[in-house]
């Protein structure tokens, strides 16, 4: 046998596969002249080593749509062939990709072997035919030689509620109802069809929406009750019927209640807060009340009996002050701009005790208030707690401008 392989293009893809790959594909096939394939004997499967001599490129590059062949890149087919296997007029098939990982098919074929593939195919394709064939006769008249799903979808299709209304109507005129035979010949995907047209909701379950077409069939004439009723509202869709009060709640479940205006207890609040010097707070903006937070002292952290919540609050400061740096080594005074919604200030914003206080400290004595979110201050001993604070009048100070100018 010859130490090279035959090379044979077809001659309808000679000229594209051989300008772009044949010297490619005669070196590989060199290299690889010698597959092992495992022989299918009936009873038993054996190891054989094939040496082909000759190679015949079928086609061009195409995709591979062979259940065998698991690279979905394109390749060519090839037929693979020595004496032995040309003398019984058969030969091996080769799926070569040229990027890699081609395929050698485990199996001979022959002339005989692909006529009977195509018969197959052929038959396979004729049995589809005929039931997409005896479908469409259902779609079109029903099993049962009634008006259909496909005729009601056209229906639905073209024309407005109403028309779609007259059209059913016409169609079933006579009945007391849509008869048993003429509802099973509507197929699910007609009759979710169907009910969208009519303005249902189309998360209903199947025997749902049917019951509910059945209605609106059955009380035509008097659609409004159908859209208004308590027990039969919901299925419709919101644009198809009247706007009701619990459209506007959404996703919650109550209405909103009006209460009676509240008013704080003032003179009891401030006669608790006896102690408070609010000169102080007029002239400085800043007070002290000792006991506003002594029951951090005291409440334990759950799961950690012996962490109190000063513990933790102390804790959080220290972290965040260790990893604040300087900017342009300038001191920050304590200030920590990066600590907004630490653990320790909303605990801070919840304490009802701090919040009446903040109410007794405004002159209006308004209660309806909102925390905004604010940076804090690292304090040790010894450092100045006074803020110093700039107060403008900006009306005055704006009209001191515009009349200069």
């Amino acid at each position: 046998m010859s130490e090279t392989i035959a090379i044979t293009l077809d001659s309808a893809f000679k000229e594209d596969f051989g300008d772009s790959y044949e010297a490619t594909f005669t070196e590989w096939m060199n290299r690889h002249r010698t597959y092992t394939i495992e022989v299918d004997h009936g009873d038993n499967k054996t190891q054989e080593t094939m040496v082909f001599d000759e190679a015949h490129v079928m086609n061009g590059l195409h995709l591979s749509t062979s259940k065998l062949d698991g690279n979905k890149t394109a390749h060519a087919t090839v037929r693979l062939s020595n004496p032995a296997l040309r003398a019984a007029n058969s030969w091996y098939t080769l799926y070569w990709h040229p990027k890699g990982d081609s395929k050698v098919l485990p199996y001979p074929e022959s002339e005989e072997h692909r006529a009977a593939k195509i018969a197959k195919k052929s038959a396979s394709k004729a049995r589809r035919k005929v039931r997409d064939q005896a479908k469409k006769d259902d779609d079109r008249t029903g099993p049962h030689g009634n008006a259909s799903g496909l005729h009601i979808l056209r229906m639905a299709q073209g024309g407005g509620f109403h028309g779609l209304l007259r059209k059913l109507h016409a169609e079933y005129a006579g009945c007391t109802g849509i008869e048993e035979n003429r509802k099973s010949a509507i197929c699910r995907t007609h009759i979710r069809a169907l009910g969208a047209r009519l303005g249902l909701k189309k998360n209903m379950k199947d025997p749902d929406m049917q019951t509910a077409i059945e209605r609106i069939y059955s009380q035509r004439t008097d659609l409004w009750k159908l859209k208004t009723d308590p027990e039969t509202y919901n299925m419709w869709r919101k644009a198809q019927r009247p706007p009701r009060p619990i459209d506007s709640l959404g996703t919650l479940l109550y209405f909103h209640e009006d209460r009676p205006e509240f008013t704080p207890n003032m003179t009891q609040l401030l006669e608790y807060f006896d102690k408070v010097d609010f000169d102080r707070w007029a002239r400085t903006g800043s007070v002290v009340f000792e006991k506003m937070f002594n029951w951090w002292k005291d409440y334990k952290v759950d799961g950690y009996p012996e962490t109190s919540i000063l513990q933790v609050a102390r804790t959080e400061f220290e972290m965040i002050n260790h990893h604040v740096r300087l900017s342009n080594k300038i001191p920050t005074d304590g200030w920590l701009h990066c600590m907004m919604h630490s653990l320790v200030q909303q605990l801070v914003n919840q304490d009802p005790l701090h919040y009446c206080l903040t109410v007794a400290l405004r002159k209006d004595h308004h209660w309806k208030l909102v925390a905004y979110p604010h940076c804090t201050r690292y304090i040790k001993s010894g450092d100045n707690t006074e803020i110093a604070r700039a107060n403008l009048n900006l009306r005055m100070r704006l009209c001191t401008i515009l009349t200069r100018a």
